[in-house]
């Protein structure tokens, strides 16, 4: 059954908004744009791929800072690094300062310490044994923290594991931009080819000539009334609409609204009503049918990328809410967190019981040391004798254990950072997914749709990939450096 009245009213109210090509709509709709281009700005100029992996490796630059300090209240902190005097009783030592990169950095692992012959690096670990197609393949990739025992035996296997898989998302993030850029260059030259591309690929104004001609009608009125384009509601359209369709074909403003709240819960009613009540009306609207038919036709070939201005909507919203712009303001401080937590958990070994009882056994050993120099008439530039090794490893034992547990809280933070950001990474994945779903369905070569599948892979790109490097930061943790062993270690 043919439904004049509601194919008519219900395609000029989605013309006048979506796909007229005239001044006021496209208005309407670059108001959606900047608006969103507005809100999300500062995170398009930021590229969160490979380059912000990169960025994270420049800020955990593996260098190490080491700050001398005296003792205070004969407190010290042990290190491997003991500068003796002539007095082994009296020494200064080094308080630990972390920075990331200190114990472990993804490329220094990587990284055999040679070089071709142009220079590059030559790679452990060249090509990942891992491949991503999408975020969601390295959510269900993303490795483990590493265990304690693993963190402190700088356990090869892991280490190789962390190295393919960050090796793999760098390779992700690398095909995705390249994509991005063949995709721009493509709809360069289609807006070359087609300068009159609208956002939506509109059809053109000649293939409608009668409804175009209506439609224009209804946005003079709509201009005219005073309302705003940009946030007119439907009701409000749609009374503007009936008043001017109305006036058109000769119909009563009281009847049309009739046939408006008619057509709301029955539009084969409202068709009829309008068919018998005003025939010759009816008659005229043949040639806009006819025009909408093909319309609706294209609409729903094109229904993609509709479904893409709807996602890229979504995406506006969900970027500007508060859950995500707070996520989003935790995660660049992430290495901040972990700077002052690492260095907390440093200081806190200064004051701790079991710097206490390494600190005595280093003041007996020393002791013991001299008295067994005086009684061989030996010094410092000799061999140490064996039961000073002997003593080093009881220390070790004692800075060992607290490790485990330093080790441990490190641990725990990073867990936390990841169960909190984990959640948003996956709803990246879950837009990514979406959309591309989406942009394999569009088969329209319409520069101005290829340009809005950009902007929205641009948009959701992969804001949250730095929680993929926090498992290999967990590699990187704090501890407190052993005392050495070596018997010959003192030697002049």
């Amino acid at each position: 059954m043919n439904r004049i009245f509601t194919i008519t009213l219900g395609v000029f109210l989605l013309s006048t908004f979506t796909f007229t090509p005239d001044v006021q709509a496209q208005r309407f709709l670059k108001g959606l744009a900047d608006k969103a281009k507005e809100k999300v700005k500062e995170k398009l100029d930021q590229k969160l791929d490979k380059k912000m992996d990169d960025a994270i490796d420049d800020a955990f630059d593996g260098k190490r800072e080491e700050k001398t300090t005296e003792r205070k209240s004969e407190k010290v902190s042990y290190t491997s690094e003991e500068d003796y005097t002539e007095s082994p009783s009296v020494y200064v030592a080094y308080e630990r300062t972390w920075r990331g990169g200190d114990y472990f950095s993804i490329d220094r692992a990587n990284d055999t310490g040679e070089s071709d012959d142009e220079g590059n690096a030559i790679l452990r670990i060249k090509k990942s044994n891992l491949f991503f197609k999408t975020q969601k393949d390295v959510i269900a990739a993303i490795p483990a923290v590493p265990t304690t025992r693993q963190i402190l035996s700088s356990d090869q296997a892991v280490i190789d594991k962390l190295i393919n898989f960050d090796l793999a998302v760098n390779d992700l993030y690398a095909r995705k931009e390249q994509a991005i850029i063949e995709s721009s260059m493509k709809a360069t030259q289609a807006a070359m080819m087609n300068r009159r591309g609208t956002l939506m690929n509109a059809p053109s104004t000649p293939s409608m000539p009668a409804s175009n001609a209506l439609s224009q009608k209804i946005i003079e009125a709509l201009m005219n009334s005073g309302v705003d384009m940009e946030s007119i509601d439907e009701e409000e359209a749609m009374k503007v609409a009936a008043r001017v369709i109305g006036k058109e074909y000769g119909i009563p403003e009281a009847e049309m609204v009739k046939m408006i709240k008619m057509s709301q819960t029955n539009p084969d009613a409202a068709t009829a009503y309008m068919k018998k009540n005003f025939p010759a009306a009816a008659e005229k609207l043949k040639v806009i049918e006819q025009e909408n038919k093909q319309f609706q036709d294209r609409v729903e070939s094109n229904s993609s990328a509709i479904e893409l201005h709807e996602i890229f909507q979504e995406l506006v919203e969900y970027r500007d809410s508060e859950p995500y712009k707070e996520a989003l303001g935790r995660m660049y401080k992430i290495q901040s967190e972990l700077t002052d937590f690492a260095n907390d958990l440093l200081r806190q070994w200064q004051n701790s019981p079991e710097c206490a009882k390494v600190e005595s056994m280093e003041k007996d050993l020393v002791k013991r040391v001299d008295e067994y120099f005086a009684a061989n008439n030996k010094g410092y530039n000799d061999q140490l004798p064996e039961f000073w090794e002997k003593g080093r490893k009881e220390q070790n034992a004692i800075i060992n254990a607290y490790n485990e547990t330093l080790v441990e809280k490190w641990r725990s933070k990073l867990q936390g950072f990841i169960d909190y950001l984990l959640p948003f990474a996956q709803k990246d994945a879950d837009f990514e997914a979406r959309i591309e779903q989406a942009k394999s369905r569009v088969k329209s070569t319409d520069a101005n749709t290829i340009q809005m599948q950009n902007v929205l892979t641009g948009l959701n790109g992969a804001s949250f990939n730095y929680v993929f490097s926090l498992p290999a930061i967990g590699m990187d943790a704090p501890r407190v450096d052993n005392v050495t062993e070596d018997r010959y270690s003192q030697a002049m």
